[in-house]
């Protein structure tokens, strides 16, 4: 938290404390880190001291303090889990999709590869906590084959959730 005090005239700042813990800095440019809880109507109560020893504060707020969105969105269920063998094809392409859920809102991309990259253009869509992938005519799975599916999506905190998820299908 920075805070820049004006001093007026010859007066200068030597001390400040924000909520009673001591600030780092001089002059007019202090940097203080407070414990704030989480939540709705949080005060600062600002106070200085300036080299003449008459002191001042500034009482602000309320303010509305969140912590910050540090974790990234994990998948908490899926059509298929990354390694699976023996995938049955014909249930995917009869219903038509793979899905996965997130345990949070979420915007991106969802793609399906075969093995060697060829994207299969399977319609992919990434709608607040799920991603899924529906067939195109003509692209749908084929027994024993191994396909990746490419999920990169990302919270509304910016933080990132990349994978590459690899099956295979069973033989006929």
């Amino acid at each position: 938290m920075y805070f820049l005090l004006v001093a007026v005239g010859v007066l200068a700042v030597v001390a400040v404390t924000v909520n009673g813990v001591a600030a780092t800095g001089s002059g007019a440019n202090w940097t203080a880190s407070p414990t704030l809880r989480e939540g709705d109507g949080q005060i600062l109560d600002v106070r200085w001291t300036y080299r003449d020893g008459r002191s001042g504060s500034q009482v602000a707020g309320p303010y509305t303090v969140r912590v910050p969105d540090t974790t990234p969105p994990r998948i908490t269920e899926g059509t298929v889990a990354d390694g699976a063998v023996n995938v049955d094809p014909a249930p995917i392409n009869a219903v038509g999709a793979f899905r996965f859920d997130f345990d949070e809102p979420v915007t991106g991309t969802i793609a399906l590869t075969d093995e060697a990259g060829v994207d299969l253009n399977w319609a992919g869509t990434v709608d607040d906590r799920t991603a899924a992938l529906t067939p195109v005519a003509g692209q749908e799975l084929a027994n024993n084959t191994t396909y990746k599916i490419e999920i990169d999506v990302q919270d509304g905190g910016g933080n990132r959730f990349r994978a590459t998820m690899t099956f295979t299908t069973k033989p006929k």
